[in-house]
């Protein structure tokens, strides 16, 4: 059995490999034979029906029969078949059982062919309990064996198999050189069906990407190949698809013809038509055409929809009835995760807008209790783009959003410090849990019994979870015995599960916290904050930007009416006098925009200009996000948790027309609160041990004034070790960095914003190493002696915000490694001025002063003076540099 993703949907060939088991039993001629030919005729017969339990009942028969005459072929087959039973019911662990007892009758017998059939088997049931690991081991091994007995369709499936496990890993790149790979070997043997579902899964990694544009593309060959073999309903879905692009980038007339024309194609073969018309009707919606809307949903009886409709034209009384019917029905019969989460969040918006705040964070909480419940059972790149998607239309972060509303609105006792919490409910969970299972390592026996247990439950709710969507599928009709036992040990579990949870919090809560991480509070983050300090956490919705004002004794919050798209369009028009031509250029240039994709270099007049409306800008947004709050900053250091765009700016640069930031407040930024504690943790004693990786060879233009950097700095420490040029290599990064307390690497960077993970720094190459260090090789860096780790090349401060402001980059690779505090960059930098300004910081912080206040003294000489004839005081050579992670 192969199992390749096509989209959504997965291309099963059990009944192939039934039938196929069917015909070898033809070569027995015997009595024995008959019979157990017998029992597999019948359940194939039974399969076909989706008679599951029918056919599990007659290939336990012929089993029993196969191993009473102790016959290994037919043994091994019967195993393999209700290892494919098991599968289809979702009952993972018991087909795993039987497709690894395959295995050893098949090797026994010395059968290649079934061999592959039952590694292959076996990588799918891991894969599918997200065990990306064990599954790739198993492929491996199948891709082997394919190639040996030159089965050119077999490996070309394998190929794909691998490449959804690196999909799901988020290693897009490999995930597309398997794909690749796997489409060659179809279109030479003319498979066209795998050739569409290949395709397909090239379109959806582009997606995942952020490249809508190749995503497209692919889904139009896919389209072409139906369209060649007349596939109407195959077309149907494509155009589908297609449409769903153009909707989720916001393109609803371009959404709307394809939708149309999809709709058409159903209508014609006699196909349900349903989804596409309500996909026509949720574009009306958003193009406002409210009436044509809600004749479509009123047609199609969609409570929910009409729901929405209702919440669009402010008629929060009906959209109330609407979805309170469908929450009714969906927890009457089979209830449908997506509908019942829309049930709740629409019921959250409709009491919202009745300003009956305590049921709408009533209705919210369930949303997030049920999104959170869900994404414990996820796995990989699923995961970490979980909170980015949609829920029949609604935005999934949307519960957490108005919880924060709702809560602010409600102004009940402690709703400051409540609506905290649940903004860092939504920030950084993926790399909260990475901290938390690093952190895991190393723990007493008895804590890893603890840890165990914990997968082992989760494992079971994965399991039983698959198995309700499964018989989900097959009755259709309505819900059956089966179903409500499952849904009924599913609720059983999960309630011993989160009381296994309550008892380890008792009686080891720091080990409770690693297994179920919890966003922070605000008691526990004014805990963590010196009495200098002010900690600056801002939250970004559609309608509104949040800002909470802690201390160690105080906490309050700003609501300011700012709305999300109103953000971006200011952080664009500030960032664009920034740009530059060249990562850390040898010879400064400011340049600015003229056109599409062209840049030209300035004059001394156009950099004045330049500066002025950069200064302009600056004081603009200072306006709107930083005054409202300034006035109650009491404290000269200032740690600041932005969200969303926020991460990509440096708020040092902000002014209020006299002064910048900086000149204010020593600057630190975190990509959330609930981060301090783990970087607390990270605090060493600082040590006078330095490692300098200064202009390594490379492909790239060299960096002159890198190496004088490297110089430089390492004479202010006793223990020093510098490498440049072809000695500057990353495997020297990987060895060497584990025995140091300060990291700094003066190189070529790279930010990779459609693969985060494949960002990195440019170091030289060698027999061993690629030169280019990756966030996700960083990840397996050892820093546990690194009290800080200074990038200085070019966007190496930046990343990419996945769902639940996660971030995505090498300050997050750092930190996991083990460094508290990261140097890096928010633009492509200058070379010149960056040497001279790094030596700077270096020599304040060996005064014994904070890194935040170090880097500000250090932008503060840089700021108000020039050098030569080289103009420094614009803040495209001093602003890009932040200070992330620790503030002491």
């Amino acid at each position: 059995m192969n199992i390749i993703k096509t989209g959504n949907n997965r291309l099963q060939n059990c009944i192939l490999l039934i039938l196929g088991i069917a015909v070898f039993g033809l070569f027995h001629f015997d009595a024995h034979a008959q019979i157990t030919r017998s029992y597999y005729n019948q359940a194939n017969d039974k399969f076909r029906k989706s008679d599951f339990a029918g056919a599990l009942s007659y290939l336990e028969k012929g089993l029993a029969e196969a191993e009473r005459t102790d016959d290994k072929h037919y043994i091994s087959l019967f195993l393999t078949n209700i290892g494919v039973i098991h599968w289809n019911l979702g009952n993972y662990h018991e087909a795993l059982s039987y497709y690894k007892k395959a295995l050893t009758k098949h090797r026994e017998i010395n059968n290649r062919k079934s061999e592959a059939s039952d590694l292959s088997n076996i990588g799918v049931v891991y894969f599918e309990l997200g065990d990306y690991p064990s599954s790739l081991v198993y492929y491996e091994q199948t891709l082997r064996i394919r190639r040996e007995l030159n089965d050119r369709k077999g490996e070309g499936n394998v190929l794909t198999n691998i490449g959804n496990v690196y999909t799901s890993l988020g290693y897009y790149a490999r995930a597309l050189d398997y794909y690749e790979r796997s489409l060659n070997i179809k279109r030479g043997m003319g498979d066209e069906a795998g050739e569409g579902a290949t395709v397909n899964n090239i379109g959806l990694v582009y997606w995942a990407l952020g490249d809508p544009d190749r995503a497209r593309s692919y889904y139009e060959q896919a389209l072409k190949i139906h369209e060649k073999n007349e596939d109407l309903r195959g077309k149907g879905d494509d155009l589908t698809n297609i449409g769903n692009v153009y909707y989720d980038l916001g393109d609803y007339d371009k959404a709307l013809v394809f939708y149309e024309d999809a709709l058409r194609i159903k209508r014609d073969i006699g196909a349900p038509t349903a989804a596409e018309e309500a996909n026509v009707g949720d574009v009306y919606l958003e193009q406002r055409r409210y009436q044509e809307a809600y004749k479509i949903f009123k047609r199609l009886n969609y409570p929910i929809r009409l729901g929405k409709y209702y919440i669009a034209t402010g008629d929060y009384r009906n959209a109330e009835e609407m979805f309170s019917r469908s929450l009714k029905k969906n927890t009457r019969d089979m209830p449908n995760a997506d509908f019942l989460l829309a049930d709740y969040i629409g019921l959250g918006l409709s009491h919202e807008g009745l300003k009956d705040y305590t049921k709408a964070k009533e209705y919210f909480l369930k949303g997030i209790e049920m999104i959170e419940r869900q994404r414990s059972l996820l796995g990989g790149a699923k995961r970490r783009i979980f909170l980015e998607g949609k829920v029949m239309g609604f935005a999934r972060i949307e519960p957490y959003d108005g919880m924060v509303r709702v809560i602010i609105k409600g102004k009940e006792r402690d709703s400051v410090r409540e609506s905290f919490y649940y903004a860092e409910r939504a920030k950084s969970r993926i790399f909260l849990e990475m901290l938390a299972s690093k952190s895991i390592r190393g723990k007493s026996g008895r804590d890893e019994a603890v840890v165990e247990k914990d997968k082992l439950y989760q494992q079971r709710l994965l399991e039983l979870k698959r198995k309700m969507e499964v018989i989900e599928r097959l009755e259709s009709k309505g819900p059956g015995e089966q179903f409500r036992r499952l849904r009924e040990e599913f609720e059983k579990t999960r309630e011993e599960y989160d009381g296994f949870i309550k008892d380890v919090k008792l009686q080891n809560p720091e080990l409770a916290s690693l297994i179920s991480v919890e966003p922070v509070s605000a008691e526990k983050v004014q805990a963590l904050l010196d009495r200098d300090i002010t900690l600056l956490e801002y939250y970004s919705t559609k309608n509104a930007l949040y800002a909470w004002l802690l201390t160690k004794k105080e906490i309050k919050v700003y609501e300011i009416a700012l709305k999300e798209d109103e953000i971006k369009d200011r952080i664009d028009r500030f960032l664009l006098p920034n740009i530059s031509n060249r990562a850390r250029k040898a010879e400064p240039v400011i340049t600015l925009a003229v056109g599409e994709g062209h840049k030209k270099e300035t004059t001394k007049k156009e950099r004045e200009e330049n500066m002025h409306n950069f200064v302009r800008e600056a004081a603009e947004i200072y306006d709107l996000i930083l005054s409202p709050v300034v006035k109650d900053i009491k404290t000269e250091q200032l740690v600041i948790v932005p969200h969303g765009v926020l991460h990509k700016v440096p708020f040092s640069a902000f002014n209020d027309g006299e002064k910048y930031m900086v000149e204010k407040y020593a600057l630190s930024v975190l990509p959330s609160a609930s981060v301090m504690e783990f970087i607390a943790d990270k605090r060493k004693a600082h040590k006078d041990s330095l490692l300098v990786f200064a202009n390594p060879m490379t492909d790239y233009v060299p960096l002159g004034f890198a190496e004088s950097e490297g110089e430089a700095i390492a004479k202010l420490f006793s223990g020093s070790e510098l490498y440049s040029k072809e000695k500057a290599t990353e495997t020297m990064a990987k060895n060497r960095s584990s025995g140091f307390n300060v990291i700094h690497f003066a190189s070529h960077g790279e930010f990779n914003e459609r693969q985060p993970l494949q960002s990195g720094l440019l170091l030289a190459r060698d027999g061993e190493n690629d030169g280019f260090l990756q966030v996700h090789e960083i990840f397996d860096m050892d820093l546990k002696n690194a009290n800080l780790v200074t990038l200085s090349a070019c966007e190496t401060a930046l990343s990419k915000i996945q769902g639940g402001d996660d971030l995505v980059g090498l300050s997050r690779g750092f930190i996991y490694a083990g460094t508290p505090s990261i140097l890096a960059t928010l633009w492509k930098v200058d070379d010149a001025s960056t040497a001279a300004l790094m030596e700077d910081f270096y020599r304040n912080w060996k005064q014994g002063i904070s890194k935040p206040e170090a880097l500000r003294r250090a932008q503060i000489k840089w700021m108000r003076q020039s050098r030569g004839n080289r103009e420094y005081s614009h803040p495209f050579y001093w602003a890009p540099f932040e200070m992330i992670g620790d503030w002491r």
